[in-house]
């Protein structure tokens, strides 16, 4: 298993947990959940694929379906005898977003030179899941709630961060899991400083 493929499948897995948890809150049955997990971890990849004109990954790799399902079953059945922490939500969102970022980023940067691209490739690695679960769940994404702590944020300087060390030649592994712990970090201090970027307001509009 290479370190690609380590990284599809934690991200995978967190992420498919993630929908389940917020499953779980809008009272969904086990398919539902499980539905909702698959959508969760999957979208994002799938954009990026498609938009790349690369095979979809789980296409070529149908082990990452059988990880989702997995965290599915995993997932609903702890949340049957045991309640997850108030923020666990978060934490496994934080996790998948860091995940498939620098995934997205990796992967994007063997199709392409130009940083831009790469950039809004990893954003939309990382991002889209979350938004597409949250969307089904009838909740406003967190993407895009103007209380909510540094998101897109995160995993932008993230990727910086992989560009910048990716252009020194470091080595990979160090370059992947650096970036990684550097969203992971600052997304969850963000949220437990209640750290926020300010929203667009009109000059006098409430």
């Amino acid at each position: 298993m290479t370190i690609l493929d380590s990284i599809y499948y934690a991200g995978v897995f967190v992420f498919a947990v993630s929908g389940v948890i917020s499953a779980a809150r809008k009272d969904l049955d086990w398919v539902g959940a499980t539905a909702l997990a698959l959508a969760t971890s999957l979208g994002g990849g799938t954009f990026r694929d498609l938009v790349l004109q690369r095979p979809v990954f789980w296409v070529t790799d149908p082990f990452n379906i059988w990880t989702a399902i997995i965290a599915s079953c995993f997932a609903i059945v702890f949340l049957r005898y045991f309640k997850p922490p108030d923020k666990s939500l978060r934490l496994f969102d934080a996790i998948g977003l860091a995940f498939f970022t620098i995934l997205g980023a990796e992967i994007t940067s063997n199709y392409h030179d130009s940083v831009i691209i790469i950039v809004m490739m990893s954003l939309f690695t990382g991002v889209l899941g979350g938004v597409i679960r949250d969307l089904l769940s009838n909740e406003v994404p967190y993407l895009f709630r103007s209380t909510e702590t540094l998101y897109s944020v995160s995993a932008l300087v993230g990727v910086v961060l992989y560009l910048l060390l990716s252009y020194y030649r470091l080595n990979t592994t160090v370059v992947n899991m650096v970036s990684i712990s550097s969203i992971i970090i600052i997304r969850m201090a963000s949220i437990r400083f209640n750290i926020s970027l300010p929203s667009v307001k009109i000059k006098g509009e409430v």
